[in-house]
């Protein structure tokens, strides 16, 4: 394994799930920041500015967070941060507060294509180099009515972590006629596809990450996300 530390810049469990998926090891610094979009700015400049600004918060934090970084062995701390919105018809759909919200969202989706726009940053800790990228995904969704909308919120409660209070991997995928995307994963708010794009670029594989782990007995290995 490079002696370089993976941190997700992020507290979605959704995102931390993916990286989990492939026995990714790694450590969580959830920055606090204001998402909000600036007067006339594309939903895609908007994703990829806010994970830049969740990257550099992560960035800020990692010193006092980690007061022994000057005597540690670790060659790197690469930051992952990513932030997605749903854009339907050209507007910009958060994460919904509460039912009123998904209601007044889904109604406005039935029917038509919600496109789910991810932004992406990888930050060198120590060489302040980054790269940062956009992905996207689209939904064609069913026409549905009220009723489905209030049945997808009593079985997923958990709506008002999801931009536009999607959950595809849930019951919400009933809601859906298709999907296009070359990473599932981008969905959830993480496209891992890209995210390796980016280590190759820096000379690595995630699956280097993973090599020392995979050679444990019944390729098992011990939860190692530990929060800083």
């Amino acid at each position: 394994m490079p002696a370089i530390e993976l941190i997700l810049g992020s507290g979605s469990e959704s995102r931390r799930s993916v990286l989990e998926q492939f026995q990714i090891p790694f450590s969580v610094i959830v920055p606090d920041i204001e998402e909000i979009p600036l007067p006339y700015e594309l939903p895609q400049d908007y994703v990829l500015r806010l994970s830049q600004e969740k990257a550099d918060k992560v960035a800020s934090l990692l010193s006092s967070a980690r007061p022994d970084l000057s005597q540690s062995d670790t060659e790197d701390f690469w930051i992952i941060a990513a932030d997605q919105t749903a854009v339907c018809e050209g507007k910009i759909y958060e994460k919904p507060a509460h039912l009123e919200d998904l209601i007044d969202f889904f109604r406005a989706f039935s029917g038509k294509t919600v496109s789910y726009i991810s932004g992406l940053t990888l930050l060198s800790y120590r060489t302040k180099k980054r790269q940062s990228g956009v992905f996207y995904s689209h939904t064609h969704m069913r026409p549905f009515g009220l009723q489905d909308i209030l049945n997808y919120a009593a079985l997923d409660p958990l709506y008002t972590q999801a931009a536009s209070g999607m959950r595809m991997r849930g019951p919400g995928g009933l809601l859906i006629q298709s999907i296009e995307t070359s990473d599932p994963f981008a969905l959830v708010g993480m496209p891992i596809y890209l995210l390796n794009d980016f280590c190759q670029q820096w000379g690595y594989n995630l699956f280097d990450f993973v090599s020392d782990s995979l050679k444990k007995p019944n390729n098992l290995r011990e939860k190692c996300v530990q929060p800083l």
